[in-house]
């Protein structure tokens, strides 16, 4: 009894009652927290199982992409997938394939080009260059490519044999062809030098202080590469054209690049450096397929031509032959490309205005050293002129008053037949004969005016 009474008189007690309530909410909050923790355990329990699943049914057939996430991929077809997780690699590369091969025909060509013997006819420094190198084929005039069959050469261009075997292979109207650097050399009629003797291309590059020298009539004070072709030597000028259109068909002809100009620079010194240029050849149609941007040009199309023409690939959408752009390379090039310099260095120099100055014209003030017949001829030419525009403008201005004229006659027509005040049928008015004024009849219309 006397526990009890003890009990009775701490439940009526406030403190205990205080203590009691703490006990009972920190019970519950440990409750409630361990349940919580329950329930997020087996949730993720039940993730990675899931995960699991997915990993042993699909690990055997796909692949993981690590940018998939980033930048969903495009469908080659042309129309644009919403969401493409895994590739395999057969996809990958077959997508790459396409990608290939819908590329080729928006790239266009780098067409070969010859050298015209008579146009250097009175400087054969160009052609001494051309015969010593054993490239006498360039100065030939080209039949021309079909644009067809070397889309198609390039698109099924197989390049996985180039080091193993020496060729590269592709199909053409269900044709097998095999290029390597003989049958290039065959094409150019080109003796290739022995192995033991080739000194060039090299491993380490050339020293770009000695090209600059060889390359420049003056030397340049600014660094380049890019180089400035107007600024080369004559002869480098017309190399380069030659060079970059049937050697090394890579980058801009106008701002060659370091490997450009170190090409320019061993193809003019022959004794020096020795290069068997159809391996050369060769090794670019390698590196067009492997080593290229995406918007370089098919190039040696009229070679390729050639190759498909020895397989009997002539005929149908085959049988049509493109000249070659831009043409022959004839002494023009060497007034192109300086009048080209000019203008750089004019737009480029500071105080200097980028334009050209303008021409003299008719318009423009008479020169005060001309002799006096030639300054009134034209200020008399000058007038004449003045006035043929004046009388335009009013023959002009008569025209649109006529026609306005008309237009309000048929609107007041219209309105008249609207409002039934009239039956009549539409009729045009009358036009006058426009009469030849005196000056007109002596001098054409428009002419000069009468003079006292």
């Amino acid at each position: 009894m006397g526990l009890c009474y003890m009990l009775w008189e701490w439940k009526t007690d406030p403190l205990f009652q205080l203590f009691l309530g703490v006990v009972v909410s920190m019970a519950r909050t440990k409750q409630v927290g361990e349940g919580s923790k329950g329930k997020q355990v087996a949730s993720s329990a039940q993730q990675e199982s899931e995960d699991d699943f997915v990993e042993e049914s699909d690990h055997d057939l796909m692949e993981e992409d690590s940018e998939e996430e980033a930048a969903p991929l495009e469908s080659r077809t042309g129309q644009r997938e919403k969401r493409r997780k895994r590739r395999t690699p057969e996809q990958m590369e077959a997508d790459a394939k396409l990608d290939w091969v819908e590329s080729i025909p928006l790239r266009g060509f780098k067409c070969e080009r010859n050298v015209s013997r008579r146009s250097f006819a009175d400087d054969k420094d160009i052609l001494n260059l051309l015969h010593n190198q054993g490239l006498n084929f360039w100065t030939r005039a080209l039949p021309g490519y079909n644009a067809a069959g070397v889309i198609e050469f390039y698109q099924n261009l197989d390049i996985s044999e180039a080091l193993t075997n020496g060729i590269v292979k592709s199909k053409v109207q269900n044709r097998r062809i095999v290029v390597d650097s003989g049958m290039i050399a065959k094409y150019l009629r080109y003796d290739r030098p022995p192995g033991d003797l080739l000194n060039y291309p090299r491993s380490e590059p050339l020293d770009t202080d000695m090209i600059i020298h060889d390359l420049y009539s003056v030397i340049p004070k600014v660094g380049v590469p890019p180089h400035v072709p107007g600024k080369f030597k004559d002869i480098y000028r017309v190399l380069n054209q030659i060079v970059h259109y049937n050697l090394y068909p890579r980058g801009a002809e106008n701002k060659p690049s370091k490997k450009s100009a170190e090409i320019l620079y061993a193809f003019m010194n022959e004794n020096e450096y020795k290069a068997d240029w159809a391996n050369f050849i060769f090794e670019q149609i390698v590196d067009f397929k492997g080593d290229t941007f995406g918007t370089a040009r098919c190039p040696y199309p009229c070679m390729i031509t050639a190759f498909l023409r020895d397989k009997g690939i002539s005929k149908g959408p085959y049988e049509k032959l493109d000249p070659p752009s831009p043409g022959t390379i004839t002494k023009a090039v060497l007034v192109k490309s300086k009048s080209q310099s000019k203008a750089a260095a004019a737009g480029t120099s500071a105080g200097q205005s980028a334009s050209a100055p303008p021409e003299p014209s008719l318009w423009s003030v008479p020169d005060p050293k001309a002799s006096k017949e030639s300054i009134w001829r034209k200020l008399c030419c000058q007038n004449i002129a003045i006035w043929n525009c004046i009388q335009k403008e009013k023959k002009e201005r008569k025209k649109l008053a006529r026609e306005v004229g008309e237009l309000k006659h048929e609107l007041n027509w219209h309105t008249r037949y609207i409002e039934s005040t009239t039956d009549e049928k539409y009729e045009a008015p009358p036009r006058a004969e426009e009469a030849e004024s005196e000056e007109e009849v002596l001098f054409g219309p428009g002419a000069v005016p009468g003079g006292q």
